[in-house]
């Protein structure tokens, strides 16, 4: 946490002679409502003008590095003035902290302001990771004149599907990131309890599942304190009280380019790919580019759950520098165009970077069947996944779902702690021995291929459940140890079952699974599990009709649940196949 007088002390302006940076810090600014922010600035010693980095964030602005960044001063030797602001109502700027809310007005008045500083060129780039990633879409999508670039990392651009939902149901770190914003909330309010009640919880991150258990997520302590928390639980579905927290509908005003960083096992990655895709996909738009990483949320590292990677996951991709070289090309005309090969994804297992013009690359649309004599449930079981649809009717795969006993999440896309929410790719053992959860395996291959792209299951489902969730989990099977590469989550509430049903009560349900990208070698399986949970990743659906957020687990109904595969009903999971190595 952030020293608390040196966020609020007084202006103040010193050369650094040993770091090279002369430094402001606490320099305020006014937005259009007349709330003050501020800011403290770094600027290179020798002449100027320079172009400058804007980095606005929640999490005080002493935190810069953010887990994800080199210091300020770093940049600045590059040629940069960086500018580093609480955004409203959070540590040292004044106002109210709405999450999202006034990011737009905001960053268009923060980026302008910064244009016309000490030094500046008159050219303004943002970068940052997580929530200062979604203050540059939304700030992009005001479309400042002087907004020159931006590079969002691990971020998203819709907050309700790519950020606090996901398929309809919650993301349980969103209680887990509300708890940490409570240390600085009771400060501000002068309730050391309240700020207390937020460290104890994020403090001991391997009790995250006991807390996050122990009552409906609505009722958890001391999330009561939190207005913009309530209201999120009280629009479960992407209404407009979403969109005017939203950059994703606004993407054809974004007119500055934009290098988009995701990672493979974080819960923004499909944020910022449909960002990608959308700003892509206009003839006439800003130069787009793409980095897709074999991390979490916290980019860079040489191994991730367990899967080594190697150095080459951090070295051949160094992002501070990628985002430097990107920023001065699109800020002063300094670094060279670098081809049209825009998109650059890490294949797992392969551990290896590609480069191709634009995502996804091209391939073979494979389509597995899920295929049984109707006893998938284990890795014991006769479930397979077959090229070819059944022929004539097979049982289906039968399953309990108890929520006071919920199925757990064994790594996957998660945020922002990984000691609380393990992520990454995770041996499946423990779970492939559960009863309720349904296995289905290939056979092992005879080729290398790479599977890279998006990854859609569609399941026929029957149940006596009055909602429900569907979970799909797809594994890669290699020398005998199984690990989840894709995983995604389909609430369906009573009115979807009631539509999606037919004549004889069963409903077809799709799901969007996490995109990425792997290498299949010879000998080795592919994996697809279906259950109906995963817990502590997302909240547990009671199966009653009644709204998850609001609903302590153990108001919950055991069901029993059907997965059907006869003609007609062919339940699947489709990806995109590549020969060699997917370049």
């Amino acid at each position: 946490m952030p020293d608390q007088a040196s966020l609020r002390q007084p202006y103040s302006r010193r050369t650094h002679t040993w770091a090279g940076v002369d430094l402001e810090r606490n320099v305020e600014m006014q937005t259009r409502d007349g709330v003050t922010l501020r800011s403290d600035i770094y600027r290179p010693l020798g002449d100027g003008p320079s172009p400058v980095l804007l980095h606005r964030t929640p999490y005080g602005k002493d935190f810069v590095h953010d887990g994800h960044y080199l210091h300020p001063g770093w940049y600045v030797r590059h040629g940069f003035v960086v500018v580093v602001q609480d955004v409203r109502g959070r540590f040292g700027s004044d106002g109210e902290f709405v999450p999202y809310l006034n990011e737009l007005e905001d960053g268009y008045d923060t980026v302008e302001w910064a244009a016309g500083l000490e030094g500046s060129n008159g050219r303004v780039g943002m970068y940052g990771a997580s929530y200062p990633g979604m203050v540059q879409y939304l700030a992009a999508a005001e479309a400042p004149p002087s907004l020159g670039a931006i590079s969002p990392t691990v971020a998203a651009a819709d907050l309700y599907s790519h950020w606090t939902y996901e398929g309809g149901a919650l993301r349980l770190f969103v209680p887990h990131w509300t708890a940490a914003l409570m240390m600085e909330a009771g400060r501000r309010r002068g309730d050391p309890g309240l700020t207390a009640r937020g460290r104890a919880i994020r403090a001991v991150p391997s009790q995250a599942a006991a807390w996050l258990g122990s009552a409906a997520p609505a009722d958890l302590e001391p999330l009561e304190n939190a207005e913009f928390y309530k209201e999120w639980l009280e629009h479960p579905t992407n209404d407009s009280f979403w969109k005017e927290r939203s950059a994703l509908h606004r993407m054809d005003s974004v007119n500055c380019a934009v290098l988009h960083i995701g990672a493979w096992f974080d819960t923004f990655l499909e944020g910022a790919l449909v960002a990608y895709r959308e700003l892509a996909a206009r003839p006439d738009g800003p130069e787009q580019w793409l980095i897709l990483g074999p991390w979490g949320h916290l980019p860079g590292g040489e191994c991730i759950g367990d899967l080594i990677l190697g150095p080459q996951a951090r070295g051949t991709v160094n992002l501070d520098q990628v985002q430097v070289d990107f920023f001065h090309r699109h800020l002063d005309g300094e670094a060279p165009e670098t081809g049209q090969n825009r998109v650059r994804y890490y294949v797992l297992y392969e551990n290896s970077w590609h480069d191709v013009p634009s995502w996804p690359p091209p391939g073979t649309e494979t389509t597995l069947y899920l295929r049984s004599d109707g006893t998938a449930n284990t890795v014991g079981g006769d479930g397979r996944l077959d090229e070819a649809p059944p022929g004539e009717p097979e049982p289906a795969d039968l399953y309990h779902f108890v929520p006071r006993i919920p199925v757990a999440a064994a790594g996957g896309h998660t945020c922002c702690d990984e000691n609380a929410m393990p992520a990454g790719p995770r041996s499946q053992h423990f779970l492939e021995r559960l009863p309720e959860i349904l296995v289905y395996s290939t056979e092992p291959f005879t080729e290398e291929v790479t599977l890279a792209g998006p990854v859609t299951a569609r399941l026929w489902t029957a149940t006596e459940a009055v909602s429900a969730d569907y979970v799909t989990r797809l594994c890669l099977v290699h020398n005998g140890t199984s690990l989840n590469i894709s995983d995604g989550i389909r609430r369906m509430t009573a009115e979807d079952l009631a539509e999606a049903r037919d004549e004889d009560g069963v409903a077809e349900v799709e799901i969007r699974m996490q995109s990425t990208a792997a290498l299949i070698r010879p000998g080795d399986q592919l994996r697809l599990h279906v259950t109906s949970g995963a817990f502590p990743a997302f909240d547990i659906n009671p199966q009653t009709g009644a709204l998850p957020a609001a609903t302590p687990t153990w108001d919950g109904i055991a069901a029993m649940h059907g997965i059907c595969h006869e003609p007609g009903r062919e339940s699947s999971v489709t990806f995109t196949l590549h020969q060699g190595d997917g370049s």
